[in-house]
């Protein structure tokens, strides 16, 4: 399925501030997990990693997330989110973002792009059984990566339900 991309989320990060500040305050922890959490590619390779959404305290249905997927662009040539879950689904980056603001606290990535899930009910997700899986991020390493190089993805929040933290995930990856 092709999803409509924007380039962008600066203007869906207001929406979601007014969907999740509407919600009331809830308490929980949403999680993103990232499979596998080391993964191993040759200059020029490709290689995928999965993402798995939970709620992992607090109640199940919230109204939505929106995530950063931070990287090193030294390393990595080209980063995308493929298959992402359909539902409530409100964007996906086509293009990459510069982290000039260390968003994810990680010196050695310089890049990001995002997604969110919005669920105006305050039901999201409802169509599916927690975990599910958000997609995947295909990752591309520069022809020109040097072997022994090591990097790292990483998930930060975007926007997350008033009283929700972000329990994310971070996968390394070692030019082989």
């Amino acid at each position: 399925m092709k999803i409509k991309v924007i380039k962008s989320l600066g203007f869906i990060a207001v929406a979601l501030a007014v969907v999740f500040l509407a919600s009331g305050v809830q308490a929980g922890t949403q999680s993103v997990v990232m499979s596998p959490g080391n993964l191993s590619l040759g200059p020029g390779q490709t290689g995928e990693i999965t993402l798995s959404y939970n709620v992992t305290s607090g109640p199940s249905k919230t109204t939505g997330l929106g995530i950063r997927i931070c990287y090193d662009s030294r390393v990595i040539e080209k980063i995308s989110i493929e298959d992402p879950y359909g539902e409530g689904l409100v964007a996906v980056d086509a293009a990459p973002v510069a982290d000039s603001k260390n968003i994810d606290e990680v010196l050695i990535t310089d890049q990001h792009i995002g997604a969110a899930w919005v669920g105006v009910a305050g039901d999201w997700p409802a169509m599916m059984k927690l975990p599910v899986q958000l997609g995947k991020i295909v990752v591309k390493v520069r022809a020109d990566a040097e072997a022994g190089k090591t990097t790292v993805v990483k998930i930060t929040a975007s926007g997350l339900p008033v009283g929700y933290t972000l329990d994310a995930g971070m996968t390394t990856i070692v030019v082989k």
